[in-house]
């Protein structure tokens, strides 16, 4: 099959969508299938193609609810002019999607969508685009969803939107299936009989939970731990942290209801570690923050005894499948379907916390009762125990990307045979 997915931003891009498109794209072009994937301007990406993906780059910026800028036309045209079998888009709310839109009876194309959570439904700014999203939907021939429970497919349901299928996120067997860096420790300067509470994002931010992270983990009772603050932002001095791009993203969640410390957050967060650094030294704890790659962050999974995750807002995180992955017990905020993957792997708890009352349903987490949780699960070595290995067997089972690459492809070729979606992809079980 000839295939087109679209996505705001792609390798050398590293987050979870990009990741997610660069699992699915590069396993079907093992297959034998042709994938390009359409996507934003990278002056860092060098080739393009990138592990036999064809990548078609454009330069355009926004989503249509605030703006789009940049190359429209020439996006457009190339969507029209696509000779594919299948075109994706991954996540709405962004111009890869929201420019293709109004495209959607002129496409040729089996079309599918995946929304991922449709963050901006509360939004007024978004009424107009939500409005008329239900139309859009019923335009797809299928729409894929992460989750059995979140806003995105109860709205998809109300709207009466009927190709649905339900195909999770997950993590990749060939990075985790591998054993651990035994010199990680050192060249981090973590003891070796430290407890290991891991945080990873792909950057410092007001909505991604290291400052509650950092507090959470400072008003715990723990001793000799160390809490690692994983980011490629912390490459960045703190001279330097405050960057047009780190700026522009601080100012959206600003307008989001977030504060005025999302127009600073990477500065806060260092003065932060710094305050807490006695009350932290006292208790033979420390809090490192490191921008690390790609293979050892994977180790630092598989060092962690624990991932703590209190985000504000997610869809469904990958980080808890590679916490899965990697035998690590995981603490999250309810954010997206994180109650869902706890169903499904039975391998974290929910932090307590209460919605914010803001544009996007963020959720806050609660430090004093996050601190006792970390507590109590720190004590209950064989608890956690428990949740690692059944988390591990529930992703080998159901979440690796092999598994899931195969659930896009019979989708894809269902597609093409014109055979029914509905009922065809469920959710993973639940543990009993």
């Amino acid at each position: 099959m000839k295939i087109l997915h679209t996505v705001e931003s792609y390798l050398p891009a590293r987050h979870g969508m990009s990741e997610v498109v660069r699992q699915i794209s590069e396993r079907l072009v093992a297959r034998g299938h042709e994938v390009t994937v359409a996507t934003r301007s990278d002056p860092a990406r060098t080739s393009d193609t990138i592990e036999g993906v064809k990548v078609r780059d454009f330069d355009v910026h926004g989503k249509s609810a605030v703006g789009v800028w940049g190359d429209v036309s020439g996006y457009q045209r190339f969507l029209l002019g696509s000779n594919v079998d299948v075109i994706v888009n991954f996540a709405a709310q962004q111009w890869a999607t929201d420019l293709m839109l109004p495209l959607l009876p002129q496409i040729k194309a089996r079309k599918v969508f995946v929304p991922t959570g449709f963050s901006a439904l509360g939004d007024p700014t978004f009424a107009a685009y939500f409005a008329a999203m239900g139309d859009w939907m019923r335009s797809y021939d299928a729409c894929i969803f992460l989750s059995d429970a979140y806003r995105d497919i109860d709205f998809a349901r109300r709207e009466g939107v009927e190709r649905i299928a339900i195909i999770p996120n997950g993590a990749a067997a060939e990075e985790f299936d591998c054993p651990r860096d035994p010199g990680l420790r050192a060249r981090l300067g973590i003891p070796e009989d430290h407890f290991l509470v891991l945080h990873v994002s792909g950057y410092l931010s007001v909505a991604k939970g290291q400052a509650e992270a950092l507090e959470i983990f400072s008003g715990s009772q723990l001793q000799d731990a160390t809490l690692l603050l994983v980011s490629p932002d912390f490459a960045q001095s703190l001279a330097r942290s405050l960057t047009p791009r780190q700026l522009a993203r601080g100012l959206y969640h600003l307008l989001r209801g977030k504060g005025l410390r999302a127009l600073a957050f990477p500065t806060q967060l260092q003065v932060m570690k710094r305050l807490r650094r006695r009350r932290n030294r006292s208790a033979r704890r420390q809090v490192l923050g490191h921008a690390l790659s790609r293979e050892d962050t994977v180790s630092a999974f598989l060092e962690a005894d624990l991932l703590l995750f209190p985000s504000w807002i997610e869809c469904s995180p990958l980080v808890l499948f590679e916490a899965a992955a990697s035998r690590t017990p995981f603490l999250v905020t309810d954010v997206g379907n994180a109650a869902e993957i706890i169903r499904w792997t039975g391998g974290g708890r929910l932090l307590p916390g209460a919605p914010s009352g803001d544009r996007e349903g963020s959720i806050h987490a609660d430090i004093r009762g996050g601190s006792a949780l970390l507590d109590a699960v720190h004590a209950d070595a064989a608890g956690r125990s428990q949740m690692a290995e059944q988390a591990q067997m529930a992703w080998r089972q159901h979440f690796t990307w092999e598994r899931i690459a195969d659930q896009y492809e019979q989708l894809y070729r269902r597609l093409m045979e014109g055979s029914p979606i509905a009922g065809q992809f469920p959710p993973p079980p639940v543990l009993q």
